[in-house]
């Protein structure tokens, strides 16, 4: 069980307004006010002692290549997905499969900017121009995306795995043969 605590005390801190007026919106979205998640945060920090957010270098690092998933998509599906058949799911599944590169990459382009969405939610980080992915050609014409949950309790290992794979001066042209 969780105790209630008691919120008694003001606290006011300068902020961006346009990232402060975004969170709000988003806060609402989630089904909560901006005080009630900062308050949460607040509690998580106390009680855990960690600080499980990326740093302002690390998101600078990473704007512009999050990839955002349309959450209304997603409940909007769910709810055609209970009225298929399997012979149309395995029709669906079977196009995807013969998607063109050329598909792949506007389908993937359409989840770069979340202001087109109405629910946005970011679920990964686009690898197209990560140094892996650049000196080794290991994708192809993929895109690639790296996600991890950050219900997860290994979100720092995670967070090192996705600066190695972004590390310039690492040479993964001479580490992985493509054959």
């Amino acid at each position: 069980m969780v105790a209630i605590i008691e919120r008694n005390r003001d606290f006011k801190f300068l902020t961006n307004k346009e990232l402060l007026e975004r969170a709000k919106i988003n806060s609402k979205k989630q089904g909560t006010t901006l005080s009630k998640a900062l308050d949460l945060f607040v509690k998580q920090v106390a009680i855990t002692g960690k600080i499980n957010l990326m740093s302002e270098e690390e998101l600078a690092k990473y704007e512009g290549k999050i990839y955002y998933l349309d959450y209304a998509e997603v409940r909007k599906a769910e709810d055609e997905e209970e009225m298929k058949t399997d012979a149309s799911i395995s029709e669906e599944l079977e196009k995807r499969n013969l998607a063109t590169t050329e598909e792949i990459a506007k389908a993937a382009q359409a989840h770069r900017n979340p202001e087109t969405m109405t629910d946005p939610i970011p679920v990964g980080i686009f690898m197209d121009e990560a140094p892996i992915s650049v000196k080794t050609g290991c994708y192809g014409e993929l895109v690639p995306i790296f996600g991890f949950s950050v219900t997860s309790q290994r979100t720092d290992t995670a967070q090192k795995y996705l600066d190695y794979l972004w590390d310039e001066t690492i040479p993964f042209d001479t580490m992985i043969a493509m054959y």
